[in-house]
């Protein structure tokens, strides 16, 4: 009887069990203390001392156990989670949160800093960035420019044969036109005078201009014609037809008393002339219409002078030059801008024959291109021409971009 409660202790659980279910006791108990007290006694005692000893040590073994365990694991987590993982959290979070993001803020205020800089604080902030841009952007002094400044000469059948007798006798022409970018400013008269007797300084107008071409007159010729600008103006033109300069077209303008000047603030009154251009006979003969074909001959503008009604200066931005193509339309074996049932037919006949044969024209012989090509007019030929039925001068298929010799 003296040994029975001393090993009682853990039979607990087993009086526990008894009054609510029997295994569900046990196990609670069991992960609660750990596996060190529970296991222990278990075993030895339960099995045992099952029916003798329930009510005996009932009040005894229930307060041990409980006070033990509860004491030992609440206050250990609690201790040690709580404490641990509120400063962790918070002085990190904290920390690194708020200087991170302060200064990320820290670079939002910058585009008012930006803005701030360039502003006028008399004219105020809306207008004034706008204002020097719209003056100083565009040049203030007008340009003398050839329009349009890259140009296709599409070359054409001259007659019984391709090429004209003479370059002047051509047909085909390149127009550009010689153009002010933008009117006169807008000064006082340099000399302050009163043409129109109003006590008013007059404006600065257009008196005179002149300018040169230089070109290449191995592939090109060149002629000047006065332009609506020059309408009422005394000229003086030397080109292919009036001198013996090679290579150079030139013409001056030159207004005559105080009151017939071109009006420049108008598209026509900056148009000072034309540059007709027409190729040399011996274009028609190195040029075939492949693909990528072309000759390409640089205008380049010389000489470009402005003056105002006394005489004086007229300051300019820029004296431009332009470059125009020498081609044949891509197809078109019977050159008349546009590939047709004249084309491929003709290039249909020929189907076969070889370089030495009475039918054999290297003109037609387009595919392949360049210095490449065969010797004889086979399918590729065909090809070629069928596949850009329906193209024309006005609408190149596939397209034919004129070139620009300075890039």
């Amino acid at each position: 009887a003296t040994n029975t409660p001393t090993n009682t202790a853990t039979n607990t659980p087993t009086n526990t069990a008894t009054n609510t279910p029997t295994n569900t006791a046990t196990h609670t108990n069991t992960p609660t203390n750990t596996a060190t007290n529970t296991p222990t006694n278990t075993p030895t005692n339960t099995p045992t001392n099952t029916a003798t000893n329930t009510p005996t040590n009932t009040a005894t073994s229930t307060p041990t156990n409980t006070a033990t365990n509860t004491a030992t694991n609440t206050p250990t987590n609690t201790a040690t989670n709580t404490p641990t993982n509120t400063p962790t959290n918070t002085a990190t979070n904290t920390a690194t949160n708020t200087p991170t993001n302060t200064a990320t803020k820290t670079n939002t205020p910058v585009p008012p800093t930006n803005t701030a800089t360039p502003t006028d604080p008399v004219a105020g902030v809306t207008s004034t960035p706008g204002t020097p841009t719209e003056t100083t952007t565009p040049p203030s002094d007008p340009s003398m420019q050839k329009l349009p400044p890259l140009q296709n000469l599409f070359l054409t059948r001259q007659g019984s044969k391709v090429p004209p007798l003479t370059c002047a006798a051509g047909t085909d022409v390149a127009v550009l036109s010689e153009t002010l970018s933008v009117p006169i400013p807008d000064l006082p008269e340099p000399k302050g005078d009163d043409f129109d007797g109003d006590t008013v300084i007059d404006r600065q107008q257009l008196g005179a201009f002149e300018f040169e071409v230089h070109f290449d007159e191995d592939k090109v010729c060149v002629n000047l014609v006065p332009g609506p600008a020059a309408a009422g103006m005394i000229c003086v033109v030397e080109d292919k037809d009036s001198s013996a300069l090679e290579g150079v077209a030139r013409i001056g303008c030159v207004t005559q008393g105080k009151t017939a000047f071109p009006d420049t603030t108008t598209p026509e009154g900056r148009h000072l002339a034309d540059i007709v251009v027409r190729p040399q006979p011996d274009e028609y003969s190195f040029i075939k219409p492949n693909q990528d074909n072309g000759n390409v001959v640089h205008l380049s503008n010389i000489a470009c002078e402005l003056g105002d009604l006394q005489g004086h200066p007229i300051p300019i931005f820029s004296c431009d030059d332009a470059d125009v193509t020498m081609r044949y339309l891509e197809g078109d074996v019977v050159s008349d801008c546009t590939v047709n049932g004249l084309d491929t037919q003709a290039i249909a006949f020929r189907w076969g024959v070889q370089k030495g044969h009475q039918f054999y024209v290297d003109f037609m012989n387009v595919e392949p291109s360049g210095t490449q090509a065969d010797s004889d007019i086979d399918i590729s030929d065909l090809q070629f021409i069928f596949g850009r039925f329906g193209s024309s001068c006005a609408n190149p298929w596939p397209a034919q971009a004129p070139v620009n010799s300075q890039s």
